[in-house]
């Protein structure tokens, strides 16, 4: 396996365990939503992500394997974006391209190190520090998304397709980002927190996704130019 398909199943691996720690945490998280601290359970729809980083749960339940197993994902997505970022810029053979998706590469860099913050600030503990990373991280994201986009729109080789995949979801996290600036606040009513959260569960899967389908793309165009060299040679 060359290095390039290496770091794209790194960044593969790194998506699904984030899919399988964070649904780990929310079968471990004991209970307790903003609004209800007595409920039982992690609740879908009332629940943030962050929820599952606390060391103490909203009903003060002692909260370490949740805890544990979120800190996991968000490690392990950070580091695992990383190095799938890493691989990005060999994939252009445009000067163009290859500068965009560097660029991509250090608004992904900026990204990675807040879901690392985000572990090592648990919103009971650090609750400011915890925001603006979770904040920042949108933000830096959906900067390395649009990034990524004008390097493929600049590409000869690669399909223009993944760069629409990203133009919707880039639409979408725009959206949620103004919600999560500009909308209601969770605390102020169940139905405003129940909005951040569904907007949370949405733009978390659907990046996971996302990028799930751009390292897939990224493998294709890893094969089409090695079919192409060997055709050349």
């Amino acid at each position: 396996m060359s290095l390039k398909k290496l770091g794209i199943a790194i960044g593969i691996l790194g998506m699904l365990s984030f899919l399988v720690l964070t649904t780990l945490a929310m079968y471990y998280y004991p209970g307790g939503t903003l609004h209800e601290r007595g409920t039982i359970g992690y609740s879908f729809f009332t629940n943030f992500f962050s929820d599952l980083g606390r060391t103490v749960a909203l009903n003060r339940e002692d909260n370490s394997m949740s805890y544990f197993l979120f800190k996991s994902a968000m490690y392990s997505t950070g580091f695992s974006m990383l190095i799938f970022l890493l691989v990005v810029p060999f994939l252009f053979k445009n000067n163009v391209a290859r500068v965009w998706s560097i660029l991509a590469l250090v608004a992904g860099i900026g990204a990675a190190f807040c879901y690392i913050g985000i572990a090592e600030n648990p919103l009971n503990g650090s609750y400011w520090a915890h925001r603006f990373y979770v904040r920042t991280g949108f933000v830096a994201f959906l900067t390395c998304v649009i990034f990524y986009i004008l390097a493929i729109r600049n590409d000869e080789i690669y399909p223009n397709r993944y760069a629409n995949i990203m133009v919707v979801f880039s639409l979408v996290l725009l959206l949620q980002i103004l919600i999560m600036l500009l909308g209601p606040r969770s605390w102020q009513s169940p139905a405003a927190l129940w909005l951040q959260v569904v907007s949370q569960k949405i733009i978390v899967y659907g990046q996971i996704f996302c990028m799930l389908i751009q390292a897939f793309g990224a493998w294709r165009v890893v094969n089409k130019t090695q079919e192409l060299n060997s055709f050349s040679s």
